[in-house]
Order: structure tokens, then C-alpha cells, then sequence
């Protein structure tokens, strides 16, 4: 492993293993400006992603999947009752231990950060929420063909991540000190990385142009989804 990639690891590991019994408080101060919680965040991101695979395979209760980059199992707790199995792996051994201790239906391992320690072709869809900003560039298309290679034929592959081109998410991020290390992915790029590896159409949408507080509001965010201006964007990609 190159030394500079190595020793990104290790920082991640050491402030997601420092900061594991703090995370939702880290997050809430860095959001705090908004007026939100940063659980109103997540909770949305969980609501759009579930939404796109009921569009994709009507409905989610079969479905096994993969949370890579899970932290404390919080999309755990979200989709308790959505999925037949969940897994969630990451680099943090107190991440994983907190996640276990508070998610008993889903499985947890812990993994050095390369190899996804899965079969191939063995999940029928891969999400990765806000993590591959911790993934040192030069190996994030490491990250998404490790992500192809467990996914199975016909499955999705579903990445969020920061927009870099929204003002108020890069304060989010400089506020943020689970944030310190990260590398903003353009949509451009991240789009360019996994159509390397899938080499398949990707869908981007953007969310959290407006907060989506209730049906009206989450309509005309939806409306926006194509344009720049969101918060967060999503990249799905098929199998």
C-alpha cells in the first residue's frame, strides 16, 4: 500500500474511532446553522433512496444488501423493516462495536478499507452514504470495482456524497470534524469513476435544494433533482 494512501487510512480510522460515541453530536453542530437536525438529513436521504429502489424493483423486502462505509449503523436503524438482510462494514473497530450494540437485526464486520470481504456477485444492491470523501483519491476506483465486483447482475449501486458547487455544504464540511480529511468528488467525476468500472449509464439527481420538510416541499424538491443546486446528489448505477 502506497504510504500516503496508508497513513489517509489510518487518520480516518483513528478520528472515526475517536469520535464513534460522538457522531451525532458532531454532525448536529456542524448543521446547526440550518435550523435542522442533522437526523432530518439522513432520514431524507434514506426516504429518496428507498423510493428509487421501489422504482427500480417494486418493492424492497427481498432484497440483500450492503451499506459499504455503515459508521454506527444509523441507514441500519432506518431500514430496519425495509430489507430481507443488511450488512454494514467499515474501518472503525468502535464504529462497528457501537453499531452491533445498537442494531441487533442487521450484520456488522469490520474490513481493512481495500477488499470488500464478500464473494462476488453476492448483494443485490451496494449503497455508500458520504464516505468516499474519506477515500483517498487515488483509490476510489479501487472503492467502486470492489463495490461492482459484490454486486450482483441486474443490482444497484448507489452512491451520496457532499455537492461541492453548494456554498452552504462546504460550510458544513469546514465546520465538521469528521470532515478534516475530505476530498469533495465534483459530479462530473464521481460519474467518470463508476462508469469506468460499471461502464453503464449512470442516473444523477440532486436532493436538498429545498428542504424537503413535508409533501409539498419534498415536490418541488424533486422537481430540481437534475439541476446543481442540491445539498447532496445521488449516482445510481445498474449492474
Amino acid at each position: 500500500m502506497a504510504t500516503h494512501e496508508k497513513k489517509t487510512k489510518d487518520r480516518n480510522k483513528e478520528i472515526f474511532d475517536s469520535r464513534s460515541s460522538h457522531y451525532a453530536e458532531d454532525i448536529n453542530d456542524s448543521v446547526a446553522f440550518s435550523g435542522l437536525k442533522a437526523d432530518f438529513f439522513t432520514r431524507v436521504k434514506a426516504e429518496y433512496f428507498r423510493d428509487h429502489l421501489t422504482e427500480k424493483f417494486g418493492g424492497t423486502t427481498k432484497l440483500n444488501v450492503l451499506d459499504l462505509g455503515c459508521g454506527i449503523g444509523i441507514f441500519e436503524g432506518l431500514f430496519e423493516n425495509d430489507f430481507d438482510a443488511i450488512t454494514g462494514i467499515d474501518v472503525s473497530e468502535l464504529s462497528i462495536e457501537t453499531a452491533k450494540a445498537n442494531q441487533k437485526h442487521a450484520c456488522f464486520h469490520l474490513y481493512e478499507g481495500s477488499q470488500i470481504p464478500f464473494e462476488d456477485d453476492h448483494f443485490d444492491v451496494v449503497f455508500t452514504i458520504c464516505v468516499m470523501h474519506h477515500v483517498p483519491p487515488e483509490n476510489w476506483e479501487k472503492f467502486v470495482a470492489e463495490a461492482h465486483r459484490v454486486l450482483k447482475p441486474g443490482g444497484v449501486f448507489a452512491v451520496f456524497e457532499h455537492n461541492p458547487y453548494n456554498p452552504l455544504t462546504l460550510k458544513v464540511v469546514n465546520d465538521c470534524i469528521l470532515d478534516e480529511d475530505a476530498v469533495l468528488l465534483k459530479p462530473k467525476k464521481l460519474n467518470q469513476v463508476i462508469k469506468t468500472a460499471f461502464s453503464k449509464p449512470t442516473r444523477t439527481e440532486f436532493i436538498i435544494a429545498i428542504p424537503p420538510l413535508n409533501k409539498f416541499f419534498k415536490f418541488f424538491d424533486r422537481l430540481l433533482k437534475r439541476l446543481p443546486f442540491g445539498a447532496q446528489y445521488a449516482v445510481y448505477v445498474e449492474k
